[in-house]
């Protein structure tokens, strides 16, 4: 009638249904794995959020060199 009520004697845990949806993630790709490893082998994986925008704003000069600032 009301479904599963626990005795007061058990102890609560999650349902079933809440742990269906909690799966590991996959393991990445063996390319992504490759592009991590170079980056930081580079050091490119600590940048800081100046660095990155600096180095985003050189690469959109370098496609667009002619509009002043990159392409946006």
């Amino acid at each position: 009638m009301f479904g599963n009520i626990p005795n007061a004697d058990e102890p609560i845990t999650r349902r079933p249904r809440l742990q269906r949806g909690l799966r590991p993630a996959a393991p990445p790709p063996d390319w992504l794995e490759k592009a991590w490893s170079g980056a930081k082998r580079r050091g490119l994986d600590t940048l800081a959020p100046a660095e990155i925008d600096a180095e985003t704003t050189a690469h959109r000069r370098k496609q667009d060199p002619v509009t002043p600032g990159g392409v946006k």
